[in-house]
């Protein structure tokens, strides 16, 4: 074989040509996967965040909804009978000189509305009357003051 022969030449340099070849083809088919799962990961990344950000602001309004009810529920009932006590003293269905009774109509208050935590009256004459829970032992607290 003679170095200077041409079929000699152009057969030699031809394996590595093609073997480069072969590679540039497996790196860019290699670099296309790495890229196109980058792109699956990322996308599924921001679609989850966008997702559970979502999941996550509508559970705070659902809880903001429902303290705001139970709260205006807790409220009503109070004051209900706060306005109920009203119309009973303007009806004169209890007398405000009779400090025995006003004790007594607010203990009960106390005992069926457990929203209220403490009632209280005073007159220009100087009675006074404060019912309220007591903390100790789940009782009542009066003072009167006639």
């Amino acid at each position: 074989m003679d170095r200077n022969d041409p079929a000699t030449e152009n057969q030699s340099p031809a394996r590595p040509r093609r073997f480069g070849l072969l590679f540039t083809l497996l790196s860019l088919l290699i670099l296309v996967e790495v890229m196109t799962v980058f792109a699956v990961l990322a996308s599924q990344r921001y679609g989850t965040e966008h997702a559970l950000r979502e999941y996550s602001h509508e559970l705070l309004k659902n809880v903001i909804d429902e303290t705001r009810e139970n709260a205006a529920g807790f409220l009503r009932r109070a004051q209900d009978s706060v306005a109920l006590a009203n119309n009973i003293f303007e009806a004169g269905l209890l007398q405000f000189d009779d400090i025995g009774k006003i004790e007594r109509y607010f203990l009960e208050q106390l005992r069926v509305v457990p929203q209220i935590d403490a009632l209280y009256y005073g007159d220009q004459y100087g009675n006074f009357v404060f019912s309220k829970r007591s903390a100790e032992d789940n009782g009542f607290l009066t003072k009167l003051i006639q």
